[in-house]
This record gives C-alpha cells, sequence and structure tokens, in this order.
C-alpha cells in the first residue's frame, strides 16, 4: 500500500488494516502487525522506500486481541467452519 509520508504513522497503519478487513466477511479473522515503534526506513534500488518497524506479534484487528510473537494462540481462535472459502 502506498501512502504519503504524513500518513507513516501507527495510527494511519492500523486505521488503514480496519478499513481493509471490512472488505473480509465477518467470519474472516483478519491480523495486523502489533506495531510498537516505527524504527526509520529501508531503501532498496529498484523497490519504493519501505518503513522498518519493531513489533510485538499479531493483533485480531476486530476485537483488539493480542497474540505475542512464539505462541500459536490465535490458532485456537480460528473456527473451523463446514463453508468453503
Amino acid at each position: 500500500m502506498f501512502v504519503p509520508s504524513s500518513q507513516h504513522s501507527i495510527e494511519h497503519y492500523e486505521e488503514s488494516c480496519r478499513q481493509k478487513a471490512k472488505e473480509c466477511e465477518p467470519h474472516i479473522m483478519v491480523l495486523m502487525d502489533k506495531v510498537v515503534k516505527i524504527a526509520g526506513m529501508h531503501y532498496v534500488t529498484g523497490w519504493s522506500c519501505q518503513n522498518c518497524a519493531d513489533t510485538n506479534g499479531y493483533v485480531d484487528v476486530r476485537t483488539g486481541k493480542h497474540y505475542p510473537y512464539g505462541t500459536s494462540s490465535f490458532h485456537a481462535d480460528i473456527k473451523i467452519s463446514n463453508t468453503k472459502c
């Protein structure tokens, strides 16, 4: 996703994730990185500039529940249904 540098913030990232989640059906779990600090920029020739961030696991966009790295706790929260995606 390309946004102006004025919108490179944790708040704008989280809001863009919430907007993207609205495009998904409600039974689909949408996770985002739990960004705790934007750590700078990363440049690679031929690619657009990328933000570097310190993260601490994942967050369910809809519920706000935090899933730390090193656990598979979100697997227990995924409901398996008989419907095909």
